[in-house]
This record gives C-alpha cells, sequence and structure tokens, in this order.
C-alpha cells in the first residue's frame, strides 16, 4: 500500500520513549501533527513539548486508555490517521 498525501497535515498517536520517541522526531520532521501516550507524565510532557505534539498519560495495554488517548487525538487534530 502506498501512503497519499493530503493538503492537510497527518495526525498520529505513537506510544513509548524509546523507538517510540524516534519515530515521533522522525514523524514531527515530516509534518505530522502527534499524539505521545506513555506512562510517565514528565518524559510524556517532555517529548510532547520537543515536538509541539499533545500528551496523553496512558497504559496501552488497557483499552479504556487507548481510547481516550484516540479521542484526545481526535478533539485536538480532527483526525486521526493511520501510515506506513
Amino acid at each position: 500500500m502506498q501512503y497519499v498525501s493530503s493538503d492537510y497535515a497527518n495526525a498520529k498517536v505513537l506510544t513509548g520513549s524509546g523507538i517510540g520517541l524516534a519515530v515521533t522526531k522522525y514523524l514531527h520532521e515530516k509534518g505530522w501533527r502527534l499524539c505521545l501516550v506513555d506512562l510517565s507524565e514528565e518524559r510524556g510532557q517532555i517529548a510532547a513539548k520537543e515536538v509541539n505534539g499533545i500528551f496523553t498519560k496512558a497504559d496501552v495495554t488497557r483499552y479504556d486508555d487507548q481510547a481516550i488517548a484516540f479521542q484526545k487525538t481526535w478533539e485536538t487534530y480532527g483526525q486521526l490517521d493511520f501510515g506506513k
């Protein structure tokens, strides 16, 4: 599947502070609007500020926490995109 760009920036939810943070920085450079999700409020807020994104403290193994992160992304950006 090929990714097709549009006239607006994409919005994505990313988790973690290791590989997830590296992907976050890469997507930020490509113009994505990001919602970062982590258990650590401190690390998450710092990373979100670094990429001008939003942060949600959540345990991604819990469905309800995932739903909150997706809802916050939708409310903030009006979209939620999935891509490679």
